[in-house]
């Protein structure tokens, strides 16, 4: 209030001694960083080549012309799993194989939740040779044709249950991996939480969500369907258990975001 007093006192003292007014001068502030920033610093923040247990640190998904079967690779001359989408020969899940080809045992399946009070979805683990589980491996997952999707799997040398939750994202994680303007996904690990890490897109630390939750992988996909999403874990493994619910829950997601598109275009075809 002095400063303000004082300030008065000094316009009515020139105005008294006949003296013209200062020339009106914008206000300045300081710009928020640009967005731009952001990504970079995202960059700057997450490992380019994560230690991983069972996919790459990157990939994509590759369709083919002639083919309903998919696979997931770093390119298109290194195919690595292979995935039959639901609906095909009457199939009723999603199937991931444990490797490129057809006759490859399933990795994990992903589909509806039977029995479920909200649509949810139901992503199973398959035992394998040298993988973590000798039965089969149900993790549920809530909020299909919703914003988030939540799951919990068991993580780390200790198996310990921790929750996960796919969020839909415009963020710096999301563009530092598509690199252009584009929607995604951002996987959040639910059980790291720091709020000092946390606040507005300008002032939280790179690869942390607005609650403070660590961002431990990222996908997405562009307006063009066949053109294949891309997904990108962000840290080091929580395990091969993880990496195959990680990546068999984006499938899942994909799937359903695919369908809602084709069933918008056939309305708006109508």
């Amino acid at each position: 209030m002095g400063n303000l007093g004082k300030e008065k006192e000094e316009v009515n003292h020139g105005q008294q001694d006949g003296d013209a007014p200062p020339p009106y001068q914008e206000p300045t502030h300081d710009a928020p960083p640009d967005f731009e920033e952001s990504i970079a610093a995202a960059r700057a923040s997450y490992k380019r080549d994560p230690i991983t247990v069972k996919f790459p640190a990157r990939f994509t998904c590759f369709y083919h012309w002639n083919s309903f079967t998919f696979h997931l690779g770093t390119s298109k001359k290194d195919l690595l799993f292979a995935v039959s989408p639901a609906r095909l020969w009457g199939q009723k899940e999603t199937l991931l194989r444990a490797g490129p080809e057809k006759s490859d045992p399933p990795l994990a399946t992903a589909g509806t939740l039977k029995g479920s009070k909200q649509t949810s979805s139901l992503i199973k683990v398959h035992p394998h040779s040298g993988g973590d589980h000798k039965e089969i491996l149900e993790v549920a997952m809530t909020g299909d044709y919703e914003s988030t999707h939540r799951f919990s799997v068991p993580v780390g040398e200790k198996k310990q249950l921790e929750f996960f939750e796919w969020r839909n994202s415009r963020g710096a994680e999301v563009r530092e991996v598509a690199e252009k303007k584009t929607t995604g996904y951002k996987l959040v690990r639910l059980s790291d939480s720091d709020v000092e890490r946390g606040g507005s897109r300008q002032e939280r630390e790179a690869g942390f969500t607005s609650d403070g939750r660590r961002v431990v992988a990222v996908a997405f996909h562009t307006a063009n369907w066949m053109a294949g999403p891309q997904f990108a874990f962000l840290s080091d493994t929580l395990g091969e258990t993880f990496e195959i619910v990680a990546v068999m829950s984006f499938l899942r997601i994909y799937e359903l975001a695919s369908q809602q598109a084709a069933t918008a275009g056939a309305v708006a075809a109508a």
